[in-house]
């Protein structure tokens, strides 16, 4: 659906040549031409425009010039959330020429970046559409939230897709028109197999999208529980899995079925009225119904290991948060060794590691948690209902909160509303804020429960602080 970015130089020239050389001027592309452009006296100004800035399906590139190279920390992020193909740096000189030209281009899952000399840079950026199994268009539809876009974009990066494609849609859900107009649409784009919407359109919209594109019709959903079941290691997480999988199944199955053939076939019955609608459902509540009991059985277990933990008289110590917010690394830092993979990726956890620990001679049990994600549906998290247990028999819950992330606190409220809906007592939640080091702002909380788990003299304080705090002593440093 998207073949390049042209980028007219003479007219670009002449914008740059006007604005003051001490100002930063910013700049947004269609297709083929300059659409708008703005100056800045500063560069908290440019943030300020990039944060009001809305995606669009006619903005295919942004253009910042300044006396120096704009230093962006994630220019990948920044392409992703703004949904532009095309991120070209421009320095000047004092005198306000161009002098270079970085230009970031967006093709499939990672950003790829050159610089030209400003006059020799060429105009025409082309995009290369790889083809594959793992190909995709993503369709934002009813939504503008750029946390909400680059969170998509890199659950759908985990899930193992390449984005080649993005648009936006007006409408969340779709009539049966709406449906069949976009349906033969898609069926004439080329550079991709799947098409991800971001929000769930409706069984009947996906199964007329999918008949009629001939391509696969997936969610955002889809996306979470793929996750699930690639990082689910365990018996426990595997179960989590497949019952969540098996839920959205069976929904989706529900709200695409068009009814049973009226001869013979009807429910509880089996003959030769039955249609494939019908045989796939009971194949479904089959298979549901043996997760089900699956279920029941690891439920035993696991409250067979919550009575003989309690036997022990050890309080438990429950690590929560959103996805990819540190609760893995600082699990492994508290324990002392690697137990749990780290990694950027969402979901790098899936199921709950529990160990037993000392903390200056006191004894307790550490439990490692899946992070919590936006958008889950009541059936997914279903599926995690052991895992909502075991943190509501905690005797303390540390909630990691990832303040680097310039949505922390929205994702902070989201968890906060999860621990409250599963009848989490407030007194048993310790706020922490990780990746101390990479805060460049003031610390929330006055920095007294923010830390670096690769800091030793951090973990050690926060050692100290969970050790008071479970069992009200002093602890004299070793």
């Amino acid at each position: 659906m998207r073949s390049g970015v042209r980028v007219t130089k003479p007219e670009l020239t002449e914008l740059i040549l006007a604005t003051p050389a001490d100002h930063y001027l910013v700049v947004e592309l269609s297709a083929d031409a300059i659409l708008k452009s703005a100056h800045y006296p500063t560069e908290w100004a440019v943030a300020e425009h990039f944060q009001r800035f809305r995606p669009a399906n006619r903005v295919r590139g942004l253009i910042v010039a300044s006396r120096q190279e704009l230093a962006l920390p994630d220019p990948q992020g920044l392409l992703n959330e703004c949904l532009v193909d095309l991120l070209m740096l421009v320095a000047r000189d004092e005198s306000g020429i161009p002098t270079t030209a970085t230009v970031h281009l967006r093709t499939d899952t990672a950003a790829r970046h050159k610089k030209y000399p400003f006059f020799l840079m060429p105009e025409e950026f082309s995009l290369p559409v790889p083809r594959g199994l793992h190909t995709a268009l993503l369709l934002f539809n009813g939504t503008t939230d750029k946390s909400f876009i680059r969170e998509t974009m890199k659950l759908a990066a985990d899930a193992g897709y390449r984005i080649t494609a993005t648009e936006m849609l007006r409408t969340e859900m779709f009539t049966r028109t709406g449906a069949e107009t976009l349906g033969k649409r898609l069926a004439d784009a080329e550079g991709f197999d799947t098409v991800i919407f971001a929000r769930d359109p409706g069984g009947r919209a996906i199964a007329t999208l999918s008949r009629l594109s001939g391509k696969r019709i997936i969610t955002r959903e889809d996306l979470i529980v793929s996750i699930f079941e690639k990082r689910a290691d365990g018996q426990s997480g595997k179960l989590k899995a497949a019952a969540s999988a098996t839920g959205r199944e069976r929904l989706e199955h529900h709200e695409r079925s068009h009814g049973l053939s009226r001869i013979t076939g009807g429910v509880g019955a089996r003959g030769p009225g039955e249609t494939v609608q019908e045989e796939r459902k009971r194949s479904l509540k089959v298979r549901q119904r043996l997760i089900r009991t699956a279920l029941e059985k690891e439920r035993g277990r696991r409250e067979n290991q919550r009575k003989f933990r309690a036997k022990t008289n050890h309080p438990t110590v429950a690590i929560v948060g959103y996805t990819n917010a540190g609760k893995s690394t600082l699990f492994n830092a508290l324990v002392g060794e690697k137990v749990v993979r780290e990694s950027g990726e969402f979901f790098s956890s899936i199921d709950p590691k529990i160990r037993l620990v000392s903390l200056f001679g006191k004894k307790l049990f550490l439990l490692d948690t899946v992070g919590f994600i936006e958008g889950m549906s009541k059936g997914a998290l279903d599926a995690f209902e052991q895992t909502f247990t075991e943190i509501l028999n905690a005797t303390l819950i540390l909630q990691v909160v990832d303040p680097t992330d310039r949505e922390w606190r929205v994702k902070k409220r989201y968890v906060d509303e999860l621990l409250d809906a599963c009848g989490v007592a407030v007194g048993s939640v310790e706020v922490l804020y990780s990746k101390r080091d990479l805060l460049k702002e003031h610390l929330p909380d006055g920095g007294d429960k923010c830390y670096a788990a690769q800091e030793r003299d951090d973990i050690r304080r926060l050692k100290k602080f969970v050790f008071e705090r479970l069992f009200g002593e002093g602890v004299t440093p070793q």
